[in-house]
C-alpha cells in the first residue's frame, strides 16, 4: 500500500492532482463547432440572452461571455473550453470530497481518475454544454454532505441550501440537488428539534440567497408573460412536458444499463453495487448526508432515464458522479484490505486493475463507432451510423469523448457553404446541421448570408414551436418546384421525410446527389423546368436512399409528368370588389431565418379568422416570409391586415415586389391581442405578386423576434 501512497503523494507535490483534469480535458477538447446544441449555445451566450426557460444554461452561458475573448483559437473551441473548465472544476471537487472522506490521497487520485475519464463527463467535457456544469455543482454538493456527515457542523448543511439554490440558475434539472438539500435539513432539525426553527431559517435563507439570481429572472419573465401559468410551465417544462416520464420500463431500463456500462467499464462497475452496503455501513441508516444523497440519485435516475431523448446520459450526469462517488467506498475497502494483508501481491494486482481501469475505457470510447456498425451487437442500438452517413460520423460523435481531431461538423458545413449557389434554399433539421449554420457559420463567421436555410421539425411534434411540420415544408418544396428555384436538402430521410410521406401519391419528386466531395453529398430538388433535361441527363444519378417512402417511385419521371399545381393565391374576377387572403403554412411560398407553423387561437377569443393564425418565429432581426397576391389586372386597392400582437412579438415591415407599403409595425403588446392594419391605397400589378412581411426589430420590452399573421383583406378602389 506504501507504494501506492508514495506515488501519489510527495511532499512537494501535494495536491498536484488538481492540473490534471485541466491538463487532460484542454487536450482533448473539441477544436470546431459541435453539434446542433453547442452551436445554439455559442448563438446565445454571443447574444448575452439569458432567462428562466427550461433549455437555459445561465451560468454557463455566462461564463462564456468571459471565455469568447481569450486570445487563442477559433470561437468554437473557445466556447468548448468553458465545458472543458466546469469539469476540470468538477473532478477537482471530487477528489478533495474523497480527500475529506477517506484521508487517502492514493484513492483519492484513483477514484477522480476514473471520474475523469468516465464516458458522460469527459464526453461533456469537450464541448459546448451545460452538463459539466452541473457536475461541478453536483460534486460540491457531495464535498458539503461529506463534510456535514463528518463533523456535524450545520455551516456545511447552509452552504449545501445555497449551492443548491444557485446550481438552479444553470439548469432547472438541478432542482433535485434542491429537494436533497431540503431533506438534509429536515433530517438535521429532527435530531436537534430544540433548535430546528433557526435551522430552518438559516437554511431557507442561504437557499433563497443561492436561488435569488434565478427568481429575480423568474419575476422578470412572469411580468413580461403577464401569466403566472405561462411563466412556470415556460421555466419547467417548456416544449419538453410529452417527453418526460415517459416510454416503456424495458427500453428505458436497457438505456439505463447501457450507459452505466459504457460510463463505468472498469472495476466501479462492480465496486458501485457493493458501495451502497459500504456507504449505509460507514453513515447509518438515519444520517441525513446518506438521505440527501439517496434523494438526488433517486430523482435524477428516474428522470433522466424516462426522459425521451437521445442524450439521457446527459440528464443523469449528476447521478453518474454519485455512481462514482459510492463505488468509491468499495475501492476504500479494497485498500483497507490490502493494509491489513499487507501483501506486495495483493497491492500489485490492484494497481493493474486500476491502470487497466483507467486505459480500457479510453480503448473502449475509440471503438464504439466501429463496433455500433454491427447491427447485431449491444452497441448498435446508440452507435450505429444511419442518421447521417453523407455528411457526419454521428456514431463517433456521441461515442468518443476524444475530440481533439473530430471536424466532421465543421467540414461538412463548409464544403456545403462553399459548393451551394447564391441564394440557394437548404432543408436541414435541428438534429443534424442546421444550428451548426445559421447560429454559428451564418450568425457568429458571417459566411454565406444569402443563402435561405430551413429547419425541419424532428421531434415530430408539429406545434412545438420551431422549425417546419410536414405541411409548411411540403409547401416550401412544392412552391419550389413549381417556381424554378435551387433547393437543397442535407438528408432525404427522417424527419424531411415526413413532408414527402404527407404529399399526395401524385406528387413524386425526384432529387440528384450533388458530391461536396469523395466522401460526403447533398441533395437537390429537380424542379419543373429542369425535369426533362434531368430525365436525359441525370437520370442514373436519382437518389435511392428513399426506396422506404411511398411517395416517391422507383421510376424515372416522365417529361411530360402531369402534378398536382397547387396554387395558394385567391384569384377574382376584375369587377369583384374584395377578397380575403388566409394564411397558414401552404400559403408561404419561402421565408428565411424563420420558422413557421399554425397556430390555435380558441383560447384567445373568438377575433381570429378560423380560430388560428400563422405563427413566425424570428431567429434574428431580417427574418421574413413570403407568399404571393394575384391579381388579375393593374389597379388601385387598399389591404387591411389582420396581425396579433403579444409580449414577445416583433416589428415588421411590409414590401410588394420590394417597394415598401408599411415601416415599423409595432406588434408588441403584454397580452394576446388582436390588431387591424389599414395600408395605405397602392397600385398592385397584374399577375402574381410578392407579399413579404419582414421582421426588423423589436419594441425594447419585447422578449422575442415573433410575427403573427392572421388574413388580409384585400379591396378594389
Amino acid at each position: 500500500m506504501e507504494t501506492l501512497k508514495n506515488a501519489a503523494d510527495p511532499k512537494y507535490l501535494r495536491h498536484s492532482f488538481v492540473a490534471v483534469p485541466f491538463i487532460f480535458y484542454f487536450m482533448t477538447c473539441c477544436r470546431t463547432v459541435g453539434s446542433g446544441a453547442p452551436a445554439m449555445h455559442i448563438g446565445t451566450i454571443m447574444a448575452r440572452t439569458i432567462s428562466t426557460h427550461v433549455d437555459s444554461h445561465n451560468i454557463t452561458m455566462i461564463t462564456g461571455w468571459l471565455f469568447a475573448c481569450l486570445p487563442f483559437g477559433e470561437l468554437a473551441f473557445k466556447l468548448n473550453l468553458v465545458s472543458s473548465f466546469y469539469a476540470a472544476l468538477a473532478v477537482t471537487f471530487f477528489y478533495f470530497t474523497l480527500l475529506e472522506q477517506f484521508d487517502r490521497k492514493a484513492l483519492a487520485w484513483a477514484g477522480s481518475i476514473l471520474l475523469m475519464i468516465s464516458h458522460a463527463l469527459w464526453w461533456h467535457a469537450t464541448i459546448l454544454e451545460s452538463y459539466a456544469t452541473n457536475a461541478f455543482f453536483t460534486s460540491m454538493g457531495l464535498l458539503f454532505m461529506v463534510r456535514l456527515e463528518k463533523y456535524g457542523k450545520e455551516q456545511d448543511l447552509y452552504w449545501l441550501c445555497g449551492i443548491s439554490g444557485f446550481a438552479i440558475f444553470n439548469h432547472v434539472s438541478m432542482g433535485f440537488l434542491c429537494i436533497a438539500a431540503l431533506f438534509a435539513a429536515i433530517v438535521r432539525m429532527v435530531q436537534v428539534a430544540h433548535r430546528a426553527g433557526a435551522i430552518f431559517i438559516r437554511c431557507a435563507g442561504s437557499a433563497l440567497l443561492g436561488l435569488s439570481p434565478w427568481l429575480a429572472l423568474f419575476i422578470r419573465d412572469w411580468i413580461n408573460f403577464n401569466s403566472l401559468s405561462f411563466a412556470i410551465n415556460h421555466a419547467f417544462f417548456g416544449p419538453f412536458k410529452g417527453m418526460m416520464l415517459a416510454g416503456t420500463f424495458d427500453a428505458n431500463f436497457t438505456d439505463f444499463l447501457l450507459i452505466y456500462l459504457t460510463n463505468f467499464p472498469n472495476l466501479l462497475l462492480i465496486c458501485i453495487p457493493f458501495g451502497f452496503y459500504f456507504i449505509f455501513k460507514a453513515w447509518g441508516r438515519k444520517s441525513a448526508s446518506l438521505l440527501a444523497i439517496l434523494t438526488q440519485l433517486s430523482l435524477v435516475s428516474v428522470f433522466a432515464f424516462t426522459y425521451q431523448t437521445w442524450n439521457k446520459f446527459s440528464f443523469g450526469q449528476p447521478a453518474l458522479v454519485i455512481f462514482c462517488f459510492i463505488g468509491c467506498f468499495s475501492l476504500n475497502e479494497i485498500f483497507n484490505q490490502i493494509e491489513s494483508r499487507k501483501s506486495k501481491r495483493l497491492e500489485a494486482a490492484v494497481a493493474l486493475a486500476l491502470m487497466a481501469s483507467i486505459f480500457f475505457p479510453i480503448y473502449l470510447y475509440g471503438k464504439l463507432s466501429t463496433w455500433g456498425m454491427d447491427r447485431s451487437s449491444i452497441w448498435s442500438r446508440k452507435y450505429s451510423d444511419g442518421h447521417a452517413p453523407n455528411a457526419f460520423r454521428v456514431n463517433e460523435y456521441i461515442g468518443n469523448p476524444l475530440k481533439t481531431h473530430f471536424t466532421d461538423y465543421d467540414t461538412f458545413c463548409r464544403l456545403t457553404l462553399a459548393q451551394l449557389p447564391s441564394g440557394a434554399i437548404l432543408f436541414d433539421d435541428d438534429g443534424r446541421s442546421f444550428y451548426q449554420f445559421t447560429d454559428y457559420f451564418q450568425k457568429q463567421l458571417g459566411l454565406r448570408p444569402d443563402l435561405n436555410i430551413q429547419v425541419m421539425n424532428s421531434f415530430a411534434y408539429d406545434n412545438i414551436g420551431w422549425g417546419q411540420n410536414p405541411q409548411s415544408a411540403g409547401a416550401i418544396l412544392r412552391n419550389a418546384y413549381f417556381e424554378d428555384r435551387l433547393l437543397y436538402t442535407t438528408s432525404l430521410s427522417f424527419p424531411f421525410s415526413r413532408a414527402l410521406e404527407s404529399m399526395p401519391a401524385n406528387e413524386r419528386f425526384h432529387f440528384v446527389k450533388v458530391p461536396l466531395d469523395e466522401a460526403h453529398w447533398i441533395y437537390q430538388l429537380v424542379t419543373q423546368k429542369d425535369e426533362a433535361q434531368a430525365f436525359l441527363t441525370l437520370q442514373s444519378d436519382y437518389a435511392r436512399d428513399y426506396r422506404s417512402l411511398k411517395v416517391f417511385s422507383e421510376e424515372r419521371p416522365s417529361p411530360g409528368l402531369k402534378r398536382k399545381n397547387s396554387k395558394f393565391t385567391e384569384k377574382r374576377d376584375v369587377a369583384q370588389k374584395d377578397w380575403v387572403h388566409d394564411f397558414m403554412p401552404g400559403n408561404i411560398l419561402f421565408s428565411g431565418r424563420a420558422s413557421i407553423t399554425t397556430q390555435n387561437m380558441h383560447e384567445y377569443g373568438s377575433f381570429w379568422k378560423n380560430q388560428d393564425q400563422l405563427f413566425v418565429r424570428g431567429e434574428a432581426p431580417g427574418a421574413w416570409v413570403e407568399s404571393i397576391l394575384e391579381s388579375p389586372a393593374t389597379r388601385k386597392v387598399s389591404m387591411e391586415i389582420n396581425f396579433t400582437t403579444s409580449y414577445d412579438y416583433g416589428r415588421v415591415d411590409l414590401y410588394l415586389n420590394e417597394q415598401p407599403l408599411l415601416r415599423d409595425v409595432d406588434l408588441y403588446s403584454r397580452d394576446v391581442f388582436h390588431k387591424v392594419v389599414q395600408v395605405p391605397p397602392f397600385e398592385i400589378p397584374a399577375g402574381k405578386n410578392r407579399l413579404i412581411f419582414k421582421i426588423n426589430g423589436k419594441n425594447q420590452q419585447s422578449t422575442g423576434l415573433v410575427m403573427g399573421l392572421d388574413f388580409i383583406k384585400v379591396r378594389a378602389l
